[in-house]
């Protein structure tokens, strides 16, 4: 059989520190200006123990409601709808006929149901999922955010790149190729869990194609999972200043408090 004449290069480990300041977690959330989402627990059952009448809604980008055009939130008052769902909000958009659309707010996602009356009883159409995370919960608002999601700190395959010369820069020269595990930081995503089966990890183990290099590569195992477990982000939503945000408030001077500190931020385009 043939075999390759090609150099041999062991590439040493890599550490913990290294992963970790490749990954920049020391200033994660500083480089990409994210805030960290305050959310109050004993708060949070305030509001699903002592449900209020109706709230004031504020939303910087229309609603598609499905009943009329769109219900944009500049703190108009929206009643609630007592659905009698344990740990959720129901607030009535709008109404047409027999037709209406309905906010659903939940401990961690915000959605808009379309209803219809039927033999007197309000029937649900569909269910769409707005694109947000909780942001805020305290005794006075909940808060939604644009793109707020928690992030995980994983080990993932990757390529790594090492100089055929331990001499030479690995970005210059001869180079050759070799699978490690490198830390990331992705969205959180829940794994699915079948009815009957296995339970599948929400983001596959897969390894990355390896190019071809101008030497064998051996590398030993990085210490990947010991940056794992030194890298920590906080387990609530992360969001930017930026984010587009839904709102709903107990009274409405704090609606319209809050609507005058976002000023321009509050002028998004397109609708949810």
């Amino acid at each position: 059989m043939a075999t390759s004449t090609r150099a041999v290069v062991h590439a040493p480990r890599l550490d913990a520190d290294a992963l970790l300041a490749a990954a920049g977690m020391a200033s994660y959330l500083a480089d990409h200006d994210l805030r960290v989402a305050s959310i109050e627990g004993e708060a949070r059952e305030r509001w699903f123990t002592r449900e209020p009448s109706g709230v004031f809604l504020y939303a910087e980008r229309p609603i598609e409601t499905g009943v009329e055009a769109t219900v944009r939130g500049a703190c108009q008052r929206v009643p609630l709808w007592d659905d009698n769902v344990l740990n959720g909000l129901s607030f009535v958009l709008s109404r047409h006929g027999d037709e209406r659309a309905v906010l659903e707010i939940g401990q961690d996602r915000v959605a808009v149901t379309d209803q219809r009356l039927e033999a007197r009883r309000w029937q649900t159409n569909g269910v769409r999922g707005l694109p947000m995370g909780v942001i805020a919960w305290d005794d006075g608002h909940i808060a939604f955010a644009e793109g707020a999601e928690i992030q995980e700190v994983a080990c993932v395959h990757s390529v790594r790149t090492v100089s055929c010369s331990a001499d030479a820069d690995p970005w210059v020269g001869p180079r050759g190729h070799c699978i490690d595990r490198s830390l990331v930081v992705r969205p959180w995503r829940a794994p699915f869990v079948p009815h009957v089966g296995q339970v599948s990890p929400a983001y596959p183990d897969t390894y990355p194609s390896l190019p071809e290099g101008s030497c064998e590569v051996e590398c030993e195992p990085s210490a990947c999972d010991e940056a794992m477990a030194r890298a920590q982000l906080p387990r609530v939503p992360l969001y930017a200043e930026q984010d587009l945000v839904l709102a709903v408030f107990r009274t409405q001077s704090a609606c319209r408090a809050y609507a005058s500190s976002r000023g321009s931020q509050g002028s998004g385009s397109g609708v949810w």
